[in-house]
């Protein structure tokens, strides 16, 4: 019987460290009080935390349990467990409605990053996501071996690789000094 329930207790952590997921919003690691988590193949991650680490304002209305983000002049409107959602009072569809975990309101990271206008990549290996906002545009060199990151792919004449955000991130590489973006 105790090999039963140590067989049990060794499967429920592989699967709760499995699950965990690294959010980055550039190349800030952002910490939350309730872990993002992938749902139906969707990243999660706590409404304020998103919103605010992308510069937007957000208001909650717990009466209709409905959160409101606003940056320059795109407002987003999510409410939770409903699939349609709204970007400047148009409807869009959702994959996976917003929700409450641990009495947090979790919402799709693409789906409001995008709709703010950052990219975002997603790092199977480290389970890690990563948004795009102040480094949007910008490419990013790796090895595969290597400590850091590059912007500039002939940096100290190596031989690199294009790699996403997600990946640089989740690997922990830190910057190039030479050719970090200023």
């Amino acid at each position: 019987m105790k090999k039963i329930i140590l067989a049990f207790l060794a499967t429920v952590m592989l699967t709760v460290s499995a699950s965990a997921v690294n959010l980055y919003v550039d190349t800030a690691k952002i910490n939350t009080d309730v872990a993002p988590v992938v749902i139906e193949g969707r990243t999660l991650v706590p409404v304020r935390a998103i919103f605010e680490a992308l510069g937007a304002t957000v208001e909650w209305d717990q009466s209709t349990k409905t959160a409101t983000g606003t940056k320059g002049d795109t407002v987003i409107t999510i409410q939770i467990n409903n699939t349609t959602a709204y970007v400047n009072n148009e409807a869009k569809t959702l994959d996976v409605p917003a929700q409450l975990v641990n009495n947090r309101t979790m919402v799709p990271a693409r789906f409001i990053s995008e709709a703010l206008e950052c990219d975002v990549t997603w790092d199977q290996a480290t389970q890690t996501a990563a948004v795009a906002n102040e480094t949007k545009g910008h490419q990013i060199y790796v090895t595969k071996t290597g400590k850091r990151y590059h912007y500039d792919p002939n940096c100290n004449g190596g031989t690199y690789y294009e790699a996403t955000l997600a990946e640089a991130m989740g690997r922990n590489l830190t910057p190039c000094e030479k050719c970090v973006l200023k």
